[in-house]
């Protein structure tokens, strides 16, 4: 009996080693400014920049390029008459004075609710944008990175064609991207035609006795395709820098998310990584000022 109870205690020590080693590797890792000197970065405005301003609103994308933001990130879903939604969660209960599932809701009815008054009171009435008002009030200002979300299978089929034919649309093949943590999602837009850079989303990848597994939206046996990807962005903890040395051997940017302070740029700069997903691009700015 003891036996079985070391085997099956030992089986999940493995289990949860393989878990957590790229967050053992990553804090193993220590880097300091003298490590990434004269180094570039592209500034990522986590949904504008959330830390100062609504997320997915205008006035938080207003802010981002205020702060310094090479591009702004946002997050798309698909309300009930289909149309493309600027909201990170799949109900508007959180960032909105409404509640109900986006994909219940009409555009009219989604954008009669007040998105700002949530964060603070000077940014009372704030609307939920369509990803059209986005794409044509930034109009080539910045880049503009669009993530497709996967709140319940099958609720979204072909949100990625939808979402670069909207993107062809108005013209902004040259200044949007779009990434998912769906790979389905990123087949739709490539093989739209419209040559649209795509990115891919992940919270970590690693290998268990050579085996690979990644997990984006679910966990998966396998290496994530980086078929048509032009960049892998993980999620900040989960990354070292020898994941990021093969991907740039592959060709591909590694920009993880979500990065918020000075230390946590400056490790994952020391990682070698191209970009930085932030909610506060005032902070990477400040940084990437310093390192010029």
């Amino acid at each position: 009996m003891l036996k079985y109870i070391l085997g099956g205690l030992g089986l999940i020590a493995v289990g949860l080693a393989w878990f957590f080693w790229p967050v053992m590797a990553n804090n193993m890792e220590s880097y300091t400014i003298n490590d990434i000197k004269e180094k570039g970065f592209i500034i990522v405005g986590h949904r504008g920049a959330a830390g100062h301003a609504p997320e997915n609103t205008m006035a938080s994308f207003r802010k981002a390029i205020e702060l310094g933001a090479d591009v702004i990130e946002l997050d798309v879903h698909r309300s009930k008459d289909g149309h493309l939604i600027v909201m990170h969660d799949a109900t508007v209960d959180r960032t909105t004075n409404g509640s109900g599932a986006i994909s219940a809701m009409t555009f009219d009815e989604i954008r009669a609710l007040d998105a700002g008054s949530w964060f603070g009171e000077a940014f009372k009435g704030e609307l939920v944008p369509s990803l059209a008002e986005v794409i044509v009030g930034i109009n080539g200002e910045v880049k503009v990175l669009i993530e497709i979300k996967w709140p319940k299978e099958g609720l979204y089929d072909g949100l990625g064609k939808q979402v670069a034919e909207e993107v062809h649309k108005y013209g902004a093949e040259e200044w949007c991207i779009i990434q998912s943590f769906d790979s389905k999602y990123l087949e739709e837009a490539h093989a739209s035609g419209y040559n649209i850079p795509l990115q891919k989303l992940l919270v970590s990848q690693t290998s268990l006795f050579f085996v690979p597994f990644h997990k984006d939206n679910k966990f998966r046996l396998g290496r994530a395709s980086v078929a048509h990807v032009e960049s892998m962005n993980y999620y900040h903890k989960m990354i070292n820098a020898s994941l990021v040395e093969r991907h740039h051997e592959e060709g591909l940017t590694v920009i993880p998310y979500t990065v918020n302070t000075t230390d946590e740029m400056i490790k994952v700069l020391g990682m070698g990584v191209d970009g930085v997903i932030t909610n506060y691009p005032d902070v990477a700015l400040a940084l990437r000022n310093e390192l010029k």
